[in-house]
């Protein structure tokens, strides 16, 4: 009886880690309203006890299995053959993983090489400070690789050649520019000249790939906005600015714990949520506009826009902008509700 129980409180535990594990990912891409309504909330546990019930008992029944089958005594000499195979297997095993890293290296390395080759013609650089050649490097790989995606979205083919200032740090670009303690990198336009202010990225290397932030990524989606409307784009709302730069930023898998932690801050409050009559203003305050709050508000409904009607609606809407609409009759085109009505859909979805 004792036995059974533990059993049985085994299974109840493993179930509850599992649907730990699933609510994380499902948290991910679901409204929390939805997640968390009735059929997901009993449903999704109660499945998982099961499914590590019916696993628990698979594994018991094989295991039984194998005590039943009789052992059988090898001699010394087959044992040394056995011996032998293994060792053999476990070395070709050793090369083969040595082969694909040397490959990969290389592979990767040279895709860094093309890449350079490319955001040396796309950009001028100028540096403020003693920057390592390695981090600038890292830093135009990064922005290049996040401009030709955003460019390969929303259908932009541009040779124009931009101006990039790369800084030691965010401080040091704080500084030199005079900007908010909370700007980690900026896009301006200027005499129809687009400037792209970046603290350098950490050196990266084919065998530590994890050191860059998203931000040129950010970047580079202002970047293409002011390629299709030049300064046109100052007259975008800047929630839906910054909301699609912030969802370019955030679609990277690396991202992916900072989106769960951004969604239930913003979910359960300790990030306030900007109210409509804030966040859909032409003219935010700077105050709000640099805020978390903002940031994350914004990325919520363009998430919830691209996940609704598609990533290709940004597109759409900024090149029906572009043509002579007003943003309001480019967005009421495009979602077939005005800005408004989407930021009442979402929250009612949200909350």
């Amino acid at each position: 009886m004792l036995n059974k129980i533990r059993v049985f409180i085994s299974f109840i535990i493993n179930g509850v880690v599992l649907s730990g594990i699933t609510y994380a990912l499902l948290f991910d891409s679901l409204a929390p309203k939805k997640l968390f309504s009735l059929p997901y909330t009993v449903i999704v546990p109660l499945c998982l006890i099961l499914i590590t019930a019916l696993f628990s008992l698979w594994l018991n029944r094989l295991y039984s299995r194998n005590k039943d089958i009789p052992k059988i005594s090898l001699s010394p000499s087959a044992q040394g053959e056995i011996r032998k195979s293994q060792l053999t297997g476990i070395i070709s095993i050793l090369v083969l993983l040595v082969v694909v890293t040397i490959y990969y290296v290389n592979n990767y390395n040279s895709d860094n090489k093309r890449t350079l080759v490319f955001a040396n013609k796309d950009f001028v650089v100028q540096q403020f400070g003693s920057i390592p050649k390695t981090k600038i490097d890292s830093t135009l790989i990064a922005l290049e690789r996040g401009l030709s995606s955003v460019r390969l979205e929303y259908g932009v083919q541009s040779q124009q050649t931009d101006n990039v200032y790369l800084f030691p740090d965010a401080k040091t670009m704080q500084y030199y520019s005079g900007q908010d303690s909370n700007v980690s990198g900026s896009m301006m336009i200027q005499d129809g000249q687009i400037y792209i202010l970046l603290p350098v990225e950490k050196a990266i290397n084919a065998m530590q790939n994890t050191n860059q932030t998203s931000t040129p990524l950010h970047e580079a989606t202002h970047v293409v906005f002011a390629e299709i409307l030049g300064e046109k784009m100052y007259d975008v709302p800047l929630w839906f600015l910054e909301g699609t730069a912030q969802y370019e930023e955030y679609k990277n898998a690396k991202s992916f714990p900072d989106r769960i932690t951004l969604r239930f801050r913003l979910w359960q409050k300790i990030i306030p949520v900007i109210p409509e009559s804030i966040l859909l203003l032409s003219n935010v305050n700077r105050t709000d506009y640099e805020s978390e709050s903002f940031y994350s508000t914004s990325y919520e409904l363009a998430r919830y826009l691209a996940k609704e009607y598609g990533v290709g609606s940004f597109a759409r809407t900024v090149k029906l902008f572009s043509s002579g609409l007003s943003f309001d009759s480019a967005f009421q085109t495009v979602y077939g509700m005005s800005q408004e009505q989407a930021y009442q859909e979402w929250y009612q979805k949200f909350f």
